[in-house]
């Protein structure tokens, strides 16, 4: 959440700084650096989000797994592993989330 607050907050003054001319003196060097630093904080918002969905979808499947160990339900190790399977191409890491 904190990082999307402030990659909201970057986009913000960067329009604010677009919408007034680029600032002092509107240098090309300084509207392209801005323009780079928008796209950096949209990617790593991005990137955050999707690591922290993969590490609740981690979470909630053990917590399944051990919710049908304690009530004494069968294994259901096929569809565990095709939830793992799929948090993984989720990811987009090669193995579990760390």
């Amino acid at each position: 959440m904190i990082p999307g607050c402030i990659g909201y907050v970057y986009l913000g003054a960067a329009a604010g700084n677009a919408a007034a001319g680029g600032g002092d003196d509107g240098s090309t060097v300084k509207i392209l650096l801005t323009v780079v630093g928008a796209l950096a904080a949209v990617f790593a918002v991005g990137l955050a989000a999707k690591q922290a969905k993969a590490e609740l979808d981690a979470v909630i499947l053990e917590a399944r797994e051990a919710e049908q160990a304690e009530a004494g339900a069968p294994a259901v190790e096929a569809a565990a592993a095709a939830a793992a399977a799929a948090a993984t191409a989720d990811s987009g890491a090669a193995g579990p989330p760390v």
